[in-house]
């Protein structure tokens, strides 16, 4: 019975994937406000893309939060967003 506890990892740190792309997202808004619209969109896009590499490379029980659906539609949906917000970053002037 102890065994199968040792195997299980703690509760908090399946959230840490979550975590990390919320702090990225955070950090990316922080710099909007500032007024440094063009490097706020390039955090919060390699944010994004760095869940959906997460969510790629780590199984459910580790992701946490970051499961929503299917594994293929979480990191097509991230990836596309992340992507998208990589292109906005390139083509807006400042």
């Amino acid at each position: 019975m102890d065994d199968d506890r040792r195997q299980e990892p703690p509760k908090w740190h399946t959230e840490v994937p979550l975590a990390l792309a919320l702090a990225g997202v955070s950090v990316g808004l922080f710099v909007i406000a500032i007024h440094h619209f063009r490097w706020g969109v390039a955090a919060i896009a390699v944010s994004l893309l760095g869940a959906a590499f997460l969510r790629l490379i780590l199984p459910a029980r580790r992701a946490g939060l970051l499961v929503v659906r299917s594994r293929f539609v979480d990191v097509v949906t991230l990836s596309t967003l992340g992507g998208a917000l990589l292109l906005l970053d390139l083509v807006t002037r400042q």
